[in-house]
């Protein structure tokens, strides 16, 4: 068993108590000398559990972090310019969408030809509805791949059956 002197160290044990050995299957109990009762397996088990349990957090808990700060720096190239890709923009693309696409249901003789957004170099550009719909789709299919890169990062979080394992996790 990997790391058998430290989970007996986390149950209150000394090295003093036991002598280990590891004839290249891994280590073992060759002699309890302690005059309280051997651990369990179970008990010695569930200390790896209970590491690997919190190292799954921490990792899951970077990941929401990363995936966090990938959504909100997110950028779209659409033909030849660069957009703001974070959800906020998205929701703001969406509802310029709507309410031209209203307008043009309508026939409210307001309704624009084009429409003036900013790139995320903060120049102005004109787009026809079409264009803002070409943005918001591009935006969209990007946040659907950060989403589905924290997905598989957490899936494989939750998969790893070390602490190294799961420390080598990257978003």
């Amino acid at each position: 068993m990997k790391d058998l002197d430290a989970r007996l160290r986390a149950l209150g044990h000394s090295p003093a108590e036991y002598i280990l050995q590891d004839d290249g299957a891994g280590q073992y109990i060759k002699r309890w000398l302690s005059n309280a009762p051997l651990p369990q397996q179970s008990a010695i088990e569930n200390v790896a559990g209970a590491e690997l349990r919190a190292a799954q957090e921490q990792r899951l808990a970077y990941i929401t972090l990363a995936r966090n700060a990938a959504m909100a720096s997110l950028t779209v190239e659409v033909e030849g310019a660069t957009y703001d890709a974070d959800e906020a923009s998205t929701y703001r693309m969406t509802g310029a969408l709507q309410m031209w696409r209203l307008a043009l249901e309508t026939r409210n003789p307001l309704a624009p030809a084009s429409i003036v957004w900013l790139g995320a170099d903060n120049v102005a550009r004109t787009l026809s509805i079409n264009g803002l719909a070409a943005v918001a789709n591009a935006a969209w299919l990007a946040q659907q791949a950060v989403w589905a890169r924290n997905s598989a990062a957490k899936t494989a979080v939750m998969a790893a059956t070390t602490v190294g394992e799961v420390a080598s996790v990257e978003f």
